[in-house]
């Protein structure tokens, strides 16, 4: 709620046509409710031709990415982590201090979980079967991880259909 401003005359508000015309091309929108200016979209300026849903539009998928970021950093910046060996996940050992790929997969696997309770990202199971964590084939000391996150989105908008019939003594007729 933007309750500092004061909502101009209903005729001059912004239909949905005009908000949508002002997201795509690179400006917040408003929208006045029961008299008051609510902040609608955060959106940035990025919209490059032929991108038809643009990666950077919108904030809060922007803050989405920052969660992730921060939190992948939070797994592999693990101070025990920082030159431990480093081994196949096939390998044994009894170093308590060595890592694999499985070990980090785990975490990160775990981080999924903790981001997709917080609605972060959708779909953990498929996160977690595509990510990828592997030892690098050119350099033995390198950890390769991808990690493929399936935003959350946000609801802003609902289609309602509204269907409705007539009782006629037993039978029903939709209308």
């Amino acid at each position: 709620k933007l309750d500092q401003l004061t909502a101009g005359p209903d005729g001059d508000q912004w239909d949905n046509a005009k908000r949508d015309e002002a997201v795509k091309k690179g400006s917040s929108t408003t929208l006045v409710k029961d008299g008051v200016v609510n902040m609608q979209d955060a959106v940035t300026f990025y919209h490059p031709t032929g991108e038809e849903i643009p990666p950077y539009r919108f904030l809060v998928d922007r803050v989405r990415q920052m969660n992730i970021t921060y939190n992948l950093a939070l797994v592999v910046g693990k101070e025990e982590w920082d030159g431990a060996p480093l081994i196949p996940d096939f390998q044994a050992t009894t170093n308590p201090d060595a890592i694999s790929p499985k070990v980090v997969r785990a975490a990160v696997k775990s981080m999924t979980a903790g981001l997709a309770d917080d609605a972060i990202v959708s779909d953990p199971e498929t996160i977690n079967k595509n990510t990828l964590v592997e030892i690098n084939s050119d350099n033995p000391k390198r950890l390769d991880i991808v990690y493929p996150a399936i935003y959350s989105g946000n609801g802003n908008i609902y289609s309602v259909d509204h269907k409705f019939s007539f009782f006629f003594g037993g039978s029903t007729v939709t209308a």
